[in-house]
């Protein structure tokens, strides 16, 4: 199973035929309107790519009630607590404005929240769009690279995607291996299946 997570804005169609284009037969589709992800994707392009909706949600508005439907949740000062109710996929630890300590990245992720991610089956997926457009992309790939460590260490179910705003922000599933392999994750730890019930 080849998989890309992508943010879509009512644009799952041009999704779906980009990712046919680039050798992809998954499409996970972020989006903030709490699972009314629009799925009039073409016949043609629903028999090759498996589309899967995923409501993207802040922190604070996952914590207040009870989630029925598959949840992503992006890093933030509560992530024990997140973490602890169970969504299903978490990403973008790197991005939260820890400082870096003299002998260690500021990741924002640990071995209390891998622990928990491992018991929970919480996915930790990894953006290579946020990286690519960050103010110091050295820096975020360095975290990212803590971070795939720790992840493998605990055996924590690991995701990577473009998290494309647009279509034309994907990338093909071989850059986004390598790129990884190269930051040190190994194939194994990757979550081979897309079931986020």
């Amino acid at each position: 199973m080849i998989a890309d997570i992508v943010l879509s804005h009512q644009n799952e169609q041009e999704f779906a035929t980009m990712a046919k284009r680039l050798g992809y037969d998954t499409l996970i589709l972020l989006s903030e309107n709490h699972g009314k992800t629009n799925t009039q994707i073409n016949t043609q392009n629903r028999a090759e790519i498996n589309c899967i909706p995923l409501t993207i949600l802040e922190p604070n508005v996952f914590l207040k009630k009870k989630w029925f439907t598959p949840v992503c949740v992006q890093s933030s000062e509560s992530d024990r607590a997140v973490a602890e109710r169970g969504c299903s996929m978490m990403w973008g630890f790197e991005f939260l404005q820890h400082k870096d300590f003299t002998h260690q990245r500021g990741s924002g992720l640990n071995h209390v929240l891998c622990e928990i991610a491992q018991q929970k089956n919480i996915v930790i997926a990894f953006s290579l769009q946020h990286a690519i457009t960050a103010k110091n992309p050295g820096i975020i790939l360095g975290r990212m690279a803590q971070n795939i460590r720790l992840c493998q260490k605990y055996k924590v179910p690991v995701m990577i995607g473009s998290f494309a705003r647009t279509p034309q922000e994907m990338r093909s599933p071989k850059d986004l291996q390598a790129l990884f392999m190269e930051l040190g994750l190994r194939p194994e730890f990757l979550k081979k299946n897309c079931d986020f019930t």
